[in-house]
């Protein structure tokens, strides 16, 4: 059951990102010289369809949920990062709360994801037109400093968990923290947590870096961007001499050490947060 919420909270994560989608200004008539210049930077206008849509899928999802449950005789579970709470499929109640909540994280993720890539083709003059429609869709987050882009989402996570945590353990979903120990080290724990997901990413760019540089496939402005980020993502370890005949190996050496260094956290989380439960 958790790959169909896993689905569905993408699914809701693209009506989002369809309610704010970047298009032509529905202002400029078409056929007209007003109409035919383009405007300096991507005009976004709203869909509210779509977000009618998303409001129909939270109400309606836990219906879903309730039926798969009985049929494939499992429990809705939240998977956050260092721990995972189960929902019963019998209270009405608290599988709102689980589809909310799991969607409210998953959009985090999305929008950290995001945030990253307004970082990595920040200043690049090839990505210019990307990192434009990256910054529309993230708001005006999207040109604060660097260093902002990346603690936000952490910030945002600890903030979630504030006011989750407790709500989790009144109803009994979840310990009581241990004596001693503050919710804001929990809090922290989740917001690290939020950029777990992100090493999915930098890995496959970094793959199809190394499988362009010595494939053809196609002229496709795609590739440009995965060129460009994945040599911004492989700098630490540019100085490496890996190579095997004419192939570099450095992307794949880089995309290593990433996973290890995302798997590293992952278990050092899930052993560090049981350690904050009674």
């Amino acid at each position: 059951m958790s790959w169909v919420v896993y689905i569905l909270d993408l699914a809701g994560l693209l009506l989002w990102l369809s309610f704010r989608r970047v298009g032509a200004d529905p202002t400029r008539p078409a056929g007209t010289l007003l109409g035919n210049l383009r405007p300096a930077a991507p005009v976004p206008h709203r869909s509210w369809a779509s977000l009618l849509t998303l409001g129909l899928m939270l109400l309606l999802r836990p219906l879903l949920l309730v039926l798969l449950a009985t049929v494939l005789d499992s429990t809705p579970t939240w998977t956050p990062g260092p721990t995972v709470i189960a929902f019963r499929a019998d209270d009405w109640l608290r599988l709102y709360f689980f589809s909310t909540l799991s969607f409210a994280w998953t959009a985090l993720v999305g929008y950290a994801v995001l945030l990253a890539f307004c970082a990595f083709s920040r200043d690049v003059p090839e990505l210019t037109s990307f990192a434009e429609f990256a910054v529309t869709l993230a708001g005006p987050l999207g040109r604060f400093p660097l260093v902002f882009l990346f603690l936000f989402p952490v910030a945002a996570g600890a903030v979630i968990w504030l006011g989750v945590g407790p709500v989790l353990q009144w109803q009994h979903l979840l310990p009581p923290t241990r004596a001693g120990v503050s919710l804001a080290f929990q809090s922290l724990f989740m917001g690290v947590a939020v950029w777990l997901p992100l090493r999915w990413v930098v890995v496959s760019v970094l793959l199809l870096r190394f499988v362009h540089n010595y494939v053809y496939l196609g002229e496709h402005s795609v590739w440009m961007l995965v060129q460009t980020i994945g040599r911004r993502l492989q700098f630490p370890l540019a100085w490496i001499p890996a190579r095997l005949g004419r192939m570099d190996l450095v992307p794949l050496l880089a995309a290593a050490l990433y996973w290890f260094i995302g798997e590293t956290v992952s278990l050092g989380l899930a052993w560090a947060f049981p350690q904050t439960l009674q």
